[in-house]
This record gives structure tokens, sequence and C-alpha cells, in this order.
């Protein structure tokens, strides 16, 4: 495993605290490829399921999938645990001496095959080799995740244990192989290090164990990205990184307040976070107020009939209150992108002027006027700016916050793209506060913004142009080549 983080620049440092931490050995620009790596294991629960992977083990689940001997989720544990068990006894069963081939040729960038490479090299014996490598470190990886058995309750040890009897019962000779113990052990670093697979758009796809990817640590303040590409995992760096930092992904919702993320943490990581910034009480988290537990549970709550009438006419009265703040007769979007009217605007944000009492446009104002023109400068600048910025706005509620969110899509499909493009810019400038200029989700919502600005006709070309702009460099950064930054290069041509 050392060797194979040497050979991307990479190495542990273990501690009490983290366990361990990856390092990087030298400084790695933004927009690089750190690290590439493929699933361990995925669920399959398809038809196509049965020719992609019969021979990973699913050939043992198939029929346990077709009679629903066991619910949803106890199927897929199953299936997991098979997956697994099969993957690292082929592992042992393998000359060792396989591991001394030669590799092929690194990326320029790291020592992971860059995926173009393996599509061009798909089917020569070179990326054979490449691939028997990668599966050999994989399983190396898995097998030292952490598994916090320490800190599983009673009932949890149970259904771990019937799970593991399961396997047996569906895949007898796989006793000669493995253990019930083992088996826990496998199912309990799976939950406690799995990833959400999600797709360009980042909507979540399903669950899979990228145990390279789960050797680095959480921050709410990453300086690395992920996203994902034909099965693969990629880790870029978000902004610049001096060589001796960590390099930290996120594993939840960093747009959460603390109690909202030392929660989901805690329950689904085992671990408490201390981050910088969990730990710096004046920083960004006090500019945020978080959802009340019942507003939460909401979120997901089934409702009958009355209480779905009684849930829209309150989603009226939300989307009456949001369309009187964000108010387009105040503030124009042309507005927005003049820095001297920005300039003006911010003087008009006190006393009796009727911006004073619309806070969500004086937040829009505040940090548009900071970080526009700071927007393509380099990290400090944009740093400086972004701690003016904290200093200087109110708090963000995360209440409001989600209702304009769908206030936005409300007014999209009524093609109100007047009040739908302000809503959009107000989430948008929310993301350059508390997430990053250039995470995934901040270009997506350039994108979006762009879309609706154009929509509104000639007069916003050029609104529409830089933020067509502003979202290539996002995405560039934040996932390289994809589907969405070919989607921009095309707007930007039909927008020219």
């Amino acid at each position: 495993m050392e060797e194979f983080l040497a050979e991307n620049n990479l190495y542990f440092v273990e501690s009490e605290e983290k366990y361990r931490s990856v390092i990087t050995d030298v400084k790695i620009k933004k927009g690089t490829i750190i690290i590439s790596s493929p699933a361990m294991v995925a669920h399959y629960c398809s038809r196509e399921c049965q020719v992609k992977a019969w021979n990973s083990g699913h050939k043992y689940t198939c029929k346990l999938w077709k009679e629903k001997k066991l619910f949803d989720n106890d199927l897929m544990d199953v299936d997991l645990l098979v997956q697994v068990v099969l993957k690292i006894c082929a592992g042992d069963d393998k000359d060792s001496a396989s591991s001394k081939k030669n590799t092929p040729q690194k990326s320029e960038v790291t020592g992971s095959m860059a995926p173009d490479k393996l599509k061009d090299i798909s089917e020569s014996q070179e990326a054979l080799q490449w691939k028997e490598k990668e599966e050999s470190i994989n399983r190396e990886a898995f097998l030292s995740l952490m598994t916090h058995q320490d800190k599983i309750e009673f009932e949890e040890w149970k259904y771990l244990r019937d799970m593991a009897k399961a396997v047996f019962l569906i895949a007898p000779d796989l006793e000669s192989k493995t253990t019930e113990s083992e088996l826990i052990q496998h199912l309990l670093r799976f939950k406690c290090n799995n990833f959400v697979y999600h797709d360009t758009q980042l909507f979540g796809m399903a669950e899979s164990a990228f145990p390279v990817g789960s050797l680095f640590n959480h921050s709410c303040h990453p300086n690395a990205t992920l996203y994902y590409h034909e099965g693969r995992q990629i880790i870029r760096a978000m902004r610049d990184i001096p060589r001796g930092e960590e390099i930290c992904i996120t594993y939840t919702d960093v747009m959460n307040a603390r109690p909202q993320r030392q929660r989901l943490l805690l329950q689904k990581y085992k671990f408490n976070c201390c981050c910088e910034r969990c730990l710096n009480t004046a920083g960004l988290d006090q500019k945020l107020i978080p959802l009340e537990e019942d507003e939460e549970e909401e979120e997901g709550k089934e409702e009958n009939s009355k209480e779905s009438k009684d849930k829209k006419e309150k989603e009226e009265n939300d989307f009456s209150y949001i369309e009187n703040q964000l108010n387009p007769d105040l503030l124009s979007i042309h507005d927005i992108f003049d820095k001297d009217k920005c300039k003006t605007l911010i003087s008009q944000l006190e006393g009796n002027s009727p911006l004073a009492s619309h806070p969500l446009l004086k937040f829009i104002i505040i940090v548009a006027t900071k970080l526009s023109p700071v927007i393509d400068a380099s990290d400090e600048e944009f740093n400086q700016a972004h701690r003016e910025v904290i200093n200087a706005i109110e708090p963000l509620e995360l209440k409001i916050f989600t209702k304009v969110c769908r206030y936005t899509y409300h007014c999209i499909d009524a093609s109100d793209y007047r009040h739908a493009s302000l809503a959009s810019f107000y989430v948008l400038m929310a993301y350059l506060v508390f997430l990053d200029r250039y995470h995934p989700l901040t270009g997506l919502q350039w994108l979006t913004f762009a879309k609706l600005v154009w929509n509104r006709g000639d007069d916003y070309r050029t609104e529409a142009v830089r933020s067509l702009h502003l979202a290539k460099t996002a995405i560039m950064i934040a996932e390289g080549r994809s589907d969405v930054l070919e989607e921009i290069e095309n707007l930007i041509q039909q927008f020219k």
C-alpha cells in the first residue's frame, strides 16, 4: 500500500486521533487528479447483473432476489458479503509473484492510471496487468479499513450475525474460505466506509465500496473532491494543496450546520469530527442556522391527505414570502453583474431603504460585491475576500435556504425565469460562501443560473456567457472532462 501511495506522491502519517492520514509529498495544483481507483464491490439486482456479475458471486444471491426471501437491505448485504469474500479469496489464491510484473505507464499527473489511458489499452496485456495490480491494492486497502466494532450496539450485532449465517446458507462452499467473524468484519468495513455513487448531476445511484478512496479522511472544509467515471472513483484537488498537507474529502453534505453534520458522521462513520471548521466556533458555522429536528424529520415524512393539503398550503405561503423577499423589482440581474452598481447598492442596505428590509437580497449584494471581483483570483485573494464576507453577512437560515431551492424549481416549472433566476443566484451565492468556488455543486449552479438568464432574452446574453465560463472553470477543476463540461462548451458556442 505504501508503495502504491508513493507512486501517487502520497504517504501515510499515523496518529491516535485520526488512525492515519494521507499526506501529499508534492505541491498539488487545483484540478489535478490525485488518485483514481475502481470499486471493489457493488450491488446488482437486475437482469443485467446476471451477465455482468455472475462470476463475482451474484450467482449465489440472484435466486434470493427473485424469491424475496429477505428484505431488500438484507439481500444487498448478503450480496455484498459474497462479493467481498470471493474477491479476497481470489487474491489469496493468486501467485504473489504477479505483483512483481512490470506496471503500465502512469498518467502524467499521478501514479494512477488515467481514465483515457485505461480506455485506450482496455484489451491489452498491459491493461490486464494493471487491473490485477489494482485488485490487489483494493483488497489490501479494504482489509486495512476500520470496523468500529467496539461502537456497535447489541441489536446491530445480532443483525450482522444473521447476515453472516445467511451467506453460509446460500453459499455453503464459502465456509471453507472464511468465517462468521470475518464476514461480520467485512460488512462493518463496508457500512463505515462506503460511498454514495453519484452521476454527473450529483444524484445518488447506489452505495459502493471504494477502499482506496476510504483511506482519505473527512473534513467539513475539504481540499479535494471526488466524482465517478465508468465505475472508477477519481479524487481531484479543489484548490492548491502545499506539500506536507493532509488531503481530505468530505463524507457528508457540508451545507448542513455543525450539529447535523456531527450527528450524521457519528451515526454512520462512528467518529466525532474535529476538523478545523468544526473546531472554529467563530468561523463559518456561526453563520449557519440549522434546521430544527422536527424540520429534518418533515423532509422524509409520509403524509395522509389532510397533511398533504396542509403542507401544500404552507408551501404556497412559503413561496409567497420568498417571492416578496427576492423581489426582482428591487434588484436586477444586470445590477448584480455591474461592480460599480453593486458598490452603490451596498450603501443602501441600512436605514429606510427598501433593500434594508429584504435580508435575502442583502445577502446576494454583499456576497456578489465582495466575491465577484476575485472569483478568478488566487486562493489567497479569494480567501481574504471570503473572510470579509463571513464578517459582513447575517446568518443564513437553512430552513429559508431549503425553501428558496424549492421555490426556484417551482418558478422553473411555471416558466417564470425572472423570479427563478434571482432565486437561483441566491442559492449560488450560498454555495460560494459555504461550499467552495470550485465545488461541483457550485459549477452546476452556475450552469443552472446561466440557462435561466438566457431564457430571459438577448438582453441577458452577457450575464449568461459570463456564468457559463465560470461554470466551465468550476467543473473543469472539480471533474475534468465530463458530460456536463461538454454541455457547457456547447452552450457557450450557441450563445456567442
